[in-house]
């Protein structure tokens, strides 16, 4: 049957109301409660809520919320309390469609999802340290993947950076900036839930002239006493014993090439 534009929407409506022919959707507006509809598309019914945002002025575009159907609400008048509340919110300042679209956001933006989904697309282009990166990028999260990540500063990882530092792991620290800025990067314009990679710019810390010569700094030269046991050791009968007798008395290094080498 063909339902009215406008009528107390009832089970009894609900149950009978069809979509009229050449027509994709209708809306079938309730009596009671100005703003609370049935909408239907096809064979899909659902209950709505239409509202102009409280100061929005009457040039503003109308937004219609879903706020369920037959089958999730038992009842037409159940449906039609939740539109009744939903429309008190509206009337004190709220956007229940803003707040939709932010609470989906926010449930797009858990750093444990985002995760999920990221290995899924290394996977998709076939990145061969897959398994490695994301071990390591979940190990080093572990205390924030319940966090939205727009929720965390670049200071948030950086400190993460810093821990791993202090505690003389400079080479997993090195691992974690270079991959954990690659996904940042990802969330900003693959996910779009960033606006900004937190870790752009962030470089490893210079460091200071005496941290460059320890760095340098290759063990150390032997005693005369130390060397001639060395000396002893190399059996000049053997190639490798040659070789080392050979270093010590020219002083060269082994990476190093003889001066008088065939080359010259």
């Amino acid at each position: 049957m063909s339902s009215p534009n406008k009528v107390k929407i009832t089970d009894v409506v609900v149950k009978g109301a069809s979509l009229p022919q050449a027509k994709s959707e209708v809306i079938i507006w309730d009596t009671e409660v100005t703003g609370f509809g049935l909408r239907i598309r096809g064979t899909s019914k659902s209950y709505i809520v239409s509202y102009r945002p409280s100061g929005a002025g009457r040039a503003a575009n109308m937004k219609k919320v879903k706020i369920g159907g037959p089958d999730t609400i038992k009842t037409a008048a159940e449906a039609r309390k939740i539109a009744f509340a939903m429309l008190g919110k509206v009337a004190a300042g709220g956007d229940p469609a803003r707040d939709r679209a932010e609470s989906r956001r926010s449930e797009k933006a858990r750093i444990s999802d985002l995760l999920d989904t990221y290995e899924l697309d290394l996977k998709r282009r076939k990145y061969v340290a897959t398994s490695m990166v994301m071990s390591l990028l979940r190990r080093r999260l572990a205390a924030h993947l319940s966090k939205d990540v727009r929720e965390m500063k670049g200071s948030d990882f950086a400190a993460i950076i810093k821990k791993l530092e202090r505690e003389g792991q400079n080479g997993a620290a090195d691992a974690f900036r270079s991959r954990c800025r690659t996904f940042l990067g990802w969330c900003v314009f693959e996910q779009k839930v960033l606006d900004s990679n937190p870790l752009a710019g962030y470089q490893k810390g210079r460091g200071t002239r005496q941290e460059k010569l320890e760095k340098e700094q290759h063990g150390r030269a032997l005693s005369d006493a130390e060397l001639l046991k060395v000396w002893k050791a190399a059996d000049p009968d053997q190639v490798f014993g040659r070789y080392i007798r050979f270093l010590i008395l020219t002083g060269c290094r082994r990476s190093e090439e003889p001066a008088f080498s065939e080359k010259c």
